[in-house]
């Protein structure tokens, strides 16, 4: 059995897409959107969300901030919520260049999150998949 794992190089010629998708992400017309990417597990999203990212970045566009999340570790919508909220408020307060003022929002957005929720499910699950691989995460979405 293969690695499943993520590449930038395209073997699945998928470079129209990317292209589409960057074209989608810098329409400002469209902003605020959302794009869905579909397939059946195997089909190459992660790999097309990871080319795409590369394409954006290569462009050293200094307000465009690429975040990566895994929803998978997280149980329910309201966790994973939660943690996504988190890591976009986080992502945004690293970013160099922003003024005092914009951090300072940004905190206290962050203050509304439930900074507990996210550590407590985000160490929980983190550590077992470090440890073991994912496989008592399994087991407990398994037996809920």
């Amino acid at each position: 059995m293969w690695k499943d794992s993520e590449t930038i190089i395209d073997y699945l010629n998928f470079d129209y897409i990317i292209d589409a998708v960057v074209k989608l992400v810098l329409d400002e017309d469209l902003s605020p959107s959302s794009i869905g990417l579909y397939g059946d597990w195997g089909s190459g999203k992660s790999s097309l969300m990871k080319m795409v990212e590369q394409h954006l970045i290569s462009m050293n566009d200094k307000s465009i901030l690429c975040i990566r999340f895994n929803g998978w570790l997280f149980e329910g919508y309201e966790d994973a919520k939660t943690a996504l909220c988190g890591t976009i408020l986080e992502s945004i307060h690293k970013k160099e260049g922003l003024s005092s003022q914009v951090k300072g929002k940004v905190r206290k957005l962050w203050n509304k999150v439930d900074v507990q929720k996210i550590l407590g499910k985000g160490i929980r699950y983190g550590l077992d998949y470090f440890m073991t691989g994912g496989v008592l995460s399994l087991t407990d979405f398994t037996i809920s």
